[in-house]
């Protein structure tokens, strides 16, 4: 009978199927890299974070996209984006 391997964790064996084990899922990482987007955490107004998600289960759209959307139509709307910009740039002291 050969030596079991539990270095993975109870939660992998109980959580992974033959499939997944094969192919496993790709990584918050690599769809950053891959969509250009970054990944952060905010705290929202609840009652606008609930209009939101209804939107997104209206729309069928993941609440990630719906804010992007938002965001960038704020953007486009907003008097001098550049402006604001490089503002940032010049006091974070990254380009």
């Amino acid at each position: 009978m050969a030596k079991k391997d539990f270095k993975q964790g109870l939660d992998f064996l109980i959580q992974n199927t033959k499939e997944n084990i094969e192919n496993p899922k790709i990584t918050d990482k690599e769809k950053t890299e891959e969509s250009g987007s970054q990944k952060a955490t905010y705290y929202f107004n609840s009652k606008n974070l609930n209009t939101i998600k209804g939107i997104a289960w209206y729309d069928r759209k993941p609440i990630g996209q719906v804010i992007d959307e938002a965001l960038s139509l704020y953007i486009k709307n907003y008097p001098d984006p550049e402006k604001a910009k490089k503002i940032f740039r010049d006091e974070s002291g990254k380009t």
